[in-house]
Protein backbone atom coordinates (compact mmCIF):
# COMPACT_ATOMS: atom_id res chain seq x y z
CA UNK A 1 0.00 0.00 0.00
CA UNK A 2 2.97 2.21 0.73
CA UNK A 3 4.75 1.85 -2.78
CA UNK A 4 1.54 2.80 -4.69
CA UNK A 5 1.26 6.22 -2.55
CA UNK A 6 5.04 7.22 -2.63
CA UNK A 7 4.58 6.25 -6.84
CA UNK A 8 1.63 8.49 -6.54
CA UNK A 9 3.02 11.37 -5.03
CA UNK A 10 6.21 11.25 -7.16
CA UNK A 11 4.15 11.47 -10.60
CA UNK A 12 2.50 14.14 -8.92
CA UNK A 13 5.19 16.42 -8.26
CA UNK A 14 6.72 15.40 -11.52
CA UNK A 15 3.81 17.34 -12.89
CA UNK A 16 3.93 20.20 -11.04
CA UNK A 17 7.26 20.55 -12.22
CA UNK A 18 6.82 20.15 -16.30
CA UNK A 19 3.61 22.51 -16.00
CA UNK A 20 5.97 24.94 -13.71
CA UNK A 21 8.53 25.28 -16.74
CA UNK A 22 6.28 25.39 -19.65
CA UNK A 23 4.42 28.20 -17.51
CA UNK A 24 8.25 29.95 -17.35
CA UNK A 25 8.71 29.56 -20.59
CA UNK A 26 5.92 30.36 -21.72
CA UNK A 27 5.95 34.08 -20.17
CA UNK A 28 9.83 34.49 -20.61
CA UNK A 29 9.24 33.60 -24.20
CA UNK A 30 6.22 36.25 -24.65
CA UNK A 31 8.03 39.59 -22.69
CA UNK A 32 11.46 39.14 -23.96
CA UNK A 33 9.73 38.88 -27.49
CA UNK A 34 7.52 41.98 -28.07
CA UNK A 35 7.82 41.40 -32.05
CA UNK A 36 4.38 39.89 -32.19
CA UNK A 37 2.22 43.02 -30.26
CA UNK A 38 4.51 45.61 -32.40
CA UNK A 39 3.52 43.82 -35.48
CA UNK A 40 -0.01 43.59 -34.88
CA UNK A 41 -0.07 47.18 -33.48
CA UNK A 42 -2.00 50.05 -36.37
CA UNK A 43 -1.92 53.79 -36.41
CA UNK A 44 -5.46 55.33 -36.88
CA UNK A 45 -5.91 58.30 -38.60
CA UNK A 46 -9.52 60.06 -37.60
CA UNK A 47 -11.26 61.68 -40.63
CA UNK A 48 -14.27 63.80 -40.44
CA UNK A 49 -16.84 65.57 -43.43
CA UNK A 50 -20.30 66.94 -43.31
CA UNK A 51 -22.70 65.08 -45.37
CA UNK A 52 -21.58 67.08 -48.68
CA UNK A 53 -19.59 67.24 -51.83
CA UNK A 54 -16.18 66.35 -49.21
CA UNK A 55 -17.85 63.38 -48.90
CA UNK A 56 -17.80 62.11 -52.00
CA UNK A 57 -13.88 61.69 -52.81
CA UNK A 58 -13.39 60.44 -48.93
CA UNK A 59 -15.96 57.77 -50.07
CA UNK A 60 -14.36 56.66 -52.78
CA UNK A 61 -11.00 56.88 -50.96
CA UNK A 62 -12.35 54.38 -48.71
CA UNK A 63 -14.39 51.68 -51.03
CA UNK A 64 -11.53 51.63 -53.68
CA UNK A 65 -8.33 52.11 -51.89
CA UNK A 66 -9.07 50.96 -48.10
CA UNK A 67 -6.72 48.21 -48.77
CA UNK A 68 -3.78 50.42 -49.54
CA UNK A 69 -3.83 51.26 -45.95
CA UNK A 70 -4.93 47.87 -44.49
CA UNK A 71 -1.56 46.55 -46.04
CA UNK A 72 0.45 49.47 -44.49
CA UNK A 73 -1.18 48.68 -41.23
CA UNK A 74 -3.16 52.20 -41.09
CA UNK A 75 -7.03 51.81 -40.05
CA UNK A 76 -8.89 54.74 -41.19
CA UNK A 77 -11.81 56.01 -38.82
CA UNK A 78 -14.20 58.32 -40.39
CA UNK A 79 -16.25 60.37 -37.90
CA UNK A 80 -18.89 62.01 -39.29
CA UNK A 81 -19.92 65.94 -38.81
CA UNK A 82 -23.59 65.90 -39.18
CA UNK A 83 -23.99 69.78 -38.37
CA UNK A 84 -21.81 72.66 -38.94
CA UNK A 85 -21.05 72.77 -35.19
CA UNK A 86 -19.80 69.50 -34.97
CA UNK A 87 -17.11 70.13 -37.80
CA UNK A 88 -15.91 72.74 -35.25
CA UNK A 89 -16.10 70.98 -31.82
CA UNK A 90 -14.20 68.02 -33.69
CA UNK A 91 -11.89 69.94 -34.65
CA UNK A 92 -11.42 72.05 -31.58
CA UNK A 93 -11.61 68.84 -29.29
CA UNK A 94 -8.74 67.34 -30.69
CA UNK A 95 -11.05 64.03 -31.96
CA UNK A 96 -9.63 63.95 -35.39
CA UNK A 97 -6.33 64.41 -37.64
CA UNK A 98 -7.84 64.77 -40.93
CA UNK A 99 -10.59 67.58 -41.71
CA UNK A 100 -12.75 67.82 -44.92
CA UNK A 101 -13.78 71.37 -44.49
CA UNK A 102 -14.26 74.90 -45.95
CA UNK A 103 -11.38 76.53 -47.01
CA UNK A 104 -13.32 79.84 -45.46
CA UNK A 105 -14.40 78.20 -42.55
CA UNK A 106 -10.58 76.30 -41.85
CA UNK A 107 -9.38 79.95 -42.70
CA UNK A 108 -11.57 81.89 -39.86
CA UNK A 109 -11.01 78.93 -36.78
CA UNK A 110 -7.37 79.57 -37.57
CA UNK A 111 -7.30 83.10 -37.38
CA UNK A 112 -9.62 82.85 -34.11
CA UNK A 113 -6.27 81.18 -32.59
CA UNK A 114 -6.23 77.72 -33.33
CA UNK A 115 -3.29 77.46 -35.02
CA UNK A 116 -2.61 73.50 -35.25
CA UNK A 117 -5.16 73.56 -37.78
CA UNK A 118 -3.08 73.12 -40.95
CA UNK A 119 -3.92 73.10 -45.09
CA UNK A 120 -2.74 70.97 -47.79
CA UNK A 121 -4.68 71.73 -50.51
CA UNK A 122 -8.22 72.92 -51.98
CA UNK A 123 -10.56 69.85 -53.55
CA UNK A 124 -14.03 71.55 -54.43
CA UNK A 125 -14.34 74.51 -56.62
CA UNK A 126 -17.52 74.70 -57.75
CA UNK A 127 -20.55 73.61 -55.92
CA UNK A 128 -22.84 76.50 -55.16
CA UNK A 129 -25.99 77.91 -56.86
CA UNK A 130 -29.32 79.65 -56.07
CA UNK A 131 -32.16 77.24 -56.64
CA UNK A 132 -35.53 78.06 -57.28
CA UNK A 133 -39.37 77.92 -59.06
CA UNK A 134 -39.38 77.34 -62.65
CA UNK A 135 -40.85 81.15 -63.31
CA UNK A 136 -38.07 83.06 -61.62
CA UNK A 137 -34.92 84.58 -63.66
CA UNK A 138 -32.03 85.89 -62.64
CA UNK A 139 -31.68 89.09 -59.62
CA UNK A 140 -34.48 91.01 -60.74
CA UNK A 141 -36.80 87.77 -60.61
CA UNK A 142 -35.36 86.97 -56.93
CA UNK A 143 -35.75 90.65 -55.47
CA UNK A 144 -39.04 90.49 -52.88
CA UNK A 145 -38.38 86.79 -52.54
CA UNK A 146 -37.67 84.23 -49.85
CA UNK A 147 -34.50 82.80 -49.86
CA UNK A 148 -33.49 79.90 -47.98
CA UNK A 149 -30.16 79.25 -46.85
CA UNK A 150 -28.88 76.30 -44.81
CA UNK A 151 -26.64 78.12 -42.15
CA UNK A 152 -25.92 81.52 -40.88
CA UNK A 153 -22.73 82.57 -41.46
CA UNK A 154 -21.78 79.34 -43.50
CA UNK A 155 -20.37 79.35 -46.75
CA UNK A 156 -23.43 79.62 -49.01
CA UNK A 157 -24.63 82.90 -46.91
CA UNK A 158 -21.55 84.77 -47.37
CA UNK A 159 -20.98 83.96 -51.22
CA UNK A 160 -24.44 84.87 -51.58
CA UNK A 161 -24.62 88.29 -49.80
CA UNK A 162 -21.09 89.30 -51.89
CA UNK A 163 -22.37 88.24 -54.99
CA UNK A 164 -26.12 90.33 -54.20
CA UNK A 165 -23.90 93.19 -53.31
CA UNK A 166 -21.67 93.18 -56.24
CA UNK A 167 -25.16 93.18 -58.08
CA UNK A 168 -26.41 96.21 -56.61
CA UNK A 169 -28.73 94.43 -54.08
CA UNK A 170 -29.06 94.61 -50.44
CA UNK A 171 -29.46 91.07 -49.19
CA UNK A 172 -31.06 92.32 -46.27
CA UNK A 173 -33.66 95.12 -47.41
CA UNK A 174 -34.21 92.81 -51.12
CA UNK A 175 -34.59 89.24 -50.05
CA UNK A 176 -36.52 87.51 -47.37
CA UNK A 177 -33.63 85.44 -45.85
CA UNK A 178 -34.40 82.81 -44.07
CA UNK A 179 -31.78 80.17 -42.00
CA UNK A 180 -33.42 76.19 -41.83
CA UNK A 181 -31.34 73.15 -41.81
CA UNK A 182 -31.24 71.65 -45.59
CA UNK A 183 -34.36 68.79 -44.63
CA UNK A 184 -36.38 71.49 -43.94
CA UNK A 185 -35.48 73.95 -47.03
CA UNK A 186 -35.94 70.35 -49.27
CA UNK A 187 -39.26 70.11 -47.81
CA UNK A 188 -40.76 73.92 -48.42
CA UNK A 189 -39.23 74.08 -52.19
CA UNK A 190 -40.33 70.65 -53.28
CA UNK A 191 -43.90 71.80 -51.56
CA UNK A 192 -43.95 74.87 -53.49
CA UNK A 193 -43.96 76.81 -49.90
CA UNK A 194 -40.83 78.72 -50.92
CA UNK A 195 -39.24 80.75 -53.80
CA UNK A 196 -35.29 79.69 -53.85
CA UNK A 197 -32.89 78.50 -51.92
CA UNK A 198 -29.11 79.13 -51.82
CA UNK A 199 -27.79 75.23 -51.65
CA UNK A 200 -24.32 73.48 -52.72
CA UNK A 201 -24.10 70.65 -55.40
CA UNK A 202 -25.14 67.78 -54.65
CA UNK A 203 -27.89 68.70 -52.85
CA UNK A 204 -28.99 71.27 -55.27
CA UNK A 205 -28.87 68.46 -58.26
CA UNK A 206 -30.98 66.42 -56.20
CA UNK A 207 -33.88 69.01 -55.57
CA UNK A 208 -34.20 69.44 -59.41
CA UNK A 209 -34.48 65.57 -59.82
CA UNK A 210 -37.48 65.47 -57.24
CA UNK A 211 -39.17 68.66 -58.40
CA UNK A 212 -39.78 66.88 -61.94
CA UNK A 213 -39.24 69.93 -63.79
CA UNK A 214 -40.31 72.37 -60.77
CA UNK A 215 -37.36 73.95 -60.14
CA UNK A 216 -34.00 75.37 -61.57
CA UNK A 217 -30.86 76.44 -61.54
CA UNK A 218 -31.23 80.62 -61.25
CA UNK A 219 -28.21 81.40 -60.66
CA UNK A 220 -24.59 79.95 -60.89
CA UNK A 221 -22.73 81.89 -58.03
CA UNK A 222 -18.96 80.66 -59.08
CA UNK A 223 -20.20 82.56 -62.61
CA UNK A 224 -21.76 85.83 -61.10
CA UNK A 225 -18.59 86.11 -58.98
CA UNK A 226 -16.10 85.78 -61.25
CA UNK A 227 -18.36 88.32 -63.66
CA UNK A 228 -18.09 91.29 -61.50
CA UNK A 229 -14.51 90.52 -59.99
CA UNK A 230 -12.36 89.54 -63.10
CA UNK A 231 -8.99 89.89 -61.20
CA UNK A 232 -10.56 86.44 -59.79
CA UNK A 233 -9.31 84.10 -62.60
CA UNK A 234 -10.20 80.28 -61.20
CA UNK A 235 -12.71 78.36 -61.89
CA UNK A 236 -15.30 78.81 -59.21
CA UNK A 237 -15.07 79.60 -55.84
CA UNK A 238 -12.99 77.43 -53.21
CA UNK A 239 -15.11 75.41 -51.21
CA UNK A 240 -14.05 72.00 -49.44
CA UNK A 241 -10.45 71.18 -48.17
CA UNK A 242 -7.93 69.07 -46.47
CA UNK A 243 -7.27 70.44 -42.87
CA UNK A 244 -4.74 68.60 -40.83
CA UNK A 245 -4.54 69.01 -37.49
CA UNK A 246 -0.87 69.23 -36.72
CA UNK A 247 -0.95 68.54 -33.00
CA UNK A 248 -2.50 65.01 -33.38
CA UNK A 249 -0.64 63.69 -35.94
CA UNK A 250 2.97 63.56 -34.47
CA UNK A 251 4.22 60.44 -35.02
CA UNK A 252 1.98 60.22 -38.14
CA UNK A 253 3.31 61.54 -40.50
CA UNK A 254 4.06 58.94 -42.89
CA UNK A 255 0.39 57.26 -42.55
CA UNK A 256 -0.95 61.55 -43.09
CA UNK A 257 1.54 61.16 -46.18
CA UNK A 258 0.12 58.64 -47.87
CA UNK A 259 -3.39 59.29 -47.21
CA UNK A 260 -3.06 62.69 -48.96
CA UNK A 261 -1.73 61.02 -51.90
CA UNK A 262 -4.48 58.56 -52.22
CA UNK A 263 -6.81 61.48 -51.65
CA UNK A 264 -5.71 62.83 -55.01
CA UNK A 265 -5.85 59.75 -56.58
CA UNK A 266 -9.95 59.04 -55.17
CA UNK A 267 -10.24 62.76 -56.64
CA UNK A 268 -9.17 61.55 -59.49
CA UNK A 269 -11.17 58.77 -59.74
CA UNK A 270 -14.36 60.10 -58.82
CA UNK A 271 -14.46 62.36 -62.11
CA UNK A 272 -13.32 59.41 -64.20
CA UNK A 273 -16.03 57.25 -62.75
CA UNK A 274 -18.73 59.66 -61.77
CA UNK A 275 -21.19 56.71 -62.04
CA UNK A 276 -19.70 55.07 -59.49
CA UNK A 277 -18.54 57.57 -57.45
CA UNK A 278 -22.70 57.69 -56.97
CA UNK A 279 -23.35 54.50 -55.99
CA UNK A 280 -20.15 54.72 -53.40
CA UNK A 281 -21.26 57.91 -52.14
CA UNK A 282 -25.26 56.76 -51.57
CA UNK A 283 -23.88 53.70 -49.38
CA UNK A 284 -21.55 56.05 -47.38
CA UNK A 285 -24.10 58.80 -46.90
CA UNK A 286 -26.19 56.27 -45.58
CA UNK A 287 -23.90 54.39 -43.52
CA UNK A 288 -22.60 57.47 -41.57
CA UNK A 289 -25.29 59.99 -41.62
CA UNK A 290 -28.49 57.94 -42.05
CA UNK A 291 -29.32 59.49 -45.13
CA UNK A 292 -30.55 58.67 -48.42
CA UNK A 293 -29.13 60.26 -51.18
CA UNK A 294 -29.89 58.88 -54.51
CA UNK A 295 -26.23 58.31 -56.59
CA UNK A 296 -27.99 59.87 -59.26
CA UNK A 297 -27.52 62.98 -57.89
CA UNK A 298 -24.28 63.03 -57.45
CA UNK A 299 -23.33 61.16 -60.70
CA UNK A 300 -25.27 63.98 -62.56
CA UNK A 301 -23.85 66.79 -60.48
CA UNK A 302 -20.41 65.97 -61.69
CA UNK A 303 -21.70 65.08 -64.98
CA UNK A 304 -22.72 68.19 -65.52
CA UNK A 305 -19.32 70.46 -63.92
CA UNK A 306 -22.09 72.07 -61.81
CA UNK A 307 -20.28 70.18 -58.82
CA UNK A 308 -16.12 70.50 -60.05
CA UNK A 309 -13.75 68.87 -57.62
CA UNK A 310 -9.73 69.25 -58.54
CA UNK A 311 -7.08 68.75 -56.00
CA UNK A 312 -5.09 71.96 -55.79
CA UNK A 313 -2.73 72.12 -53.49
CA UNK A 314 -2.46 75.56 -51.54
CA UNK A 315 1.34 76.24 -52.61
CA UNK A 316 -0.11 76.40 -56.32
CA UNK A 317 -2.94 78.75 -55.74
CA UNK A 318 -1.50 80.84 -52.74
CA UNK A 319 -1.49 83.66 -54.98
CA UNK A 320 -5.50 83.67 -55.80
CA UNK A 321 -6.51 82.17 -52.35
CA UNK A 322 -5.19 85.76 -50.42
CA UNK A 323 -6.46 87.36 -53.16
CA UNK A 324 -9.95 86.20 -52.33
CA UNK A 325 -9.69 86.41 -49.00
CA UNK A 326 -8.99 90.20 -49.24
CA UNK A 327 -12.40 90.03 -52.01
CA UNK A 328 -14.52 88.32 -49.21
CA UNK A 329 -13.36 90.64 -46.27
CA UNK A 330 -11.75 88.24 -44.07
CA UNK A 331 -7.94 88.48 -42.07
CA UNK A 332 -5.40 86.88 -44.29
CA UNK A 333 -3.58 84.27 -42.00
CA UNK A 334 0.23 84.18 -42.12
CA UNK A 335 2.26 81.29 -43.56
CA UNK A 336 2.03 78.87 -40.08
CA UNK A 337 -1.64 77.96 -41.81
CA UNK A 338 0.63 75.91 -44.72
CA UNK A 339 1.19 72.04 -43.64
CA UNK A 340 4.55 70.93 -44.80
CA UNK A 341 4.61 67.40 -45.50
CA UNK A 342 7.24 65.40 -43.83
CA UNK A 343 8.41 61.86 -43.70
CA UNK A 344 8.21 62.03 -39.74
Amino acid sequence: MEKPRRIALWCSMFLILALSVSLAYWFYSNSSNPTKETNSSTITLRVTSAPCANMIPVSVLMEIYGRVFEERGINIEFIPSKEPSDMIAHIQRGDVDIALYSFDGGVRLYTKGFRELKVVGVFVWKYLYVVGREDISGWDGLRGKSILIPSKGGCPDMFFRICAKDAGLDPYKDFKIIYLPFPQIKQLLLAGKADAAVLPEPHATLLILKSRGKLKIILDLQKVFTQTHPSWTEEGYPGGSLWVIASNVRGKEKAVKLFISVFKEAVKYTNRHPDEAGSIAEKYFKKYFGLKFPAKAVSESLKSRRLYIVFREVKDVNTALIKLLEIMGYPVPDEGIYYEITEG
